[in-house]
């Protein structure tokens, strides 16, 4: 997540829609994962939480194949 985060061409200044679109994904990405940490860690569901981190990586993969995305 941080690399691609690291990779995308950010400045100071409103982004293209393109990255803002990329941006919104990444920024969803991230609460799937945050929310898998949860599940383990405070709620007990390791199940759960696997499911959701499974599913951000899968649309984080998206991002590591161009012509995906």
């Amino acid at each position: 997540y941080k690399k691609i985060v690291c990779e995308l061409d950010v400045a100071a200044c409103d982004p293209t829609k393109e990255t803002e679109a990329k941006l919104r994904e990444l920024s969803l990405i991230r609460e799937y994962i945050d929310a898998a940490k949860s599940k383990v860690e405070l709620c007990h569901e390791p199940k759960k939480g696997m499911e959701l981190y499974t599913y951000a990586k899968k649309r984080l993969s998206k991002f590591q194949c161009s012509s995906c995305y």
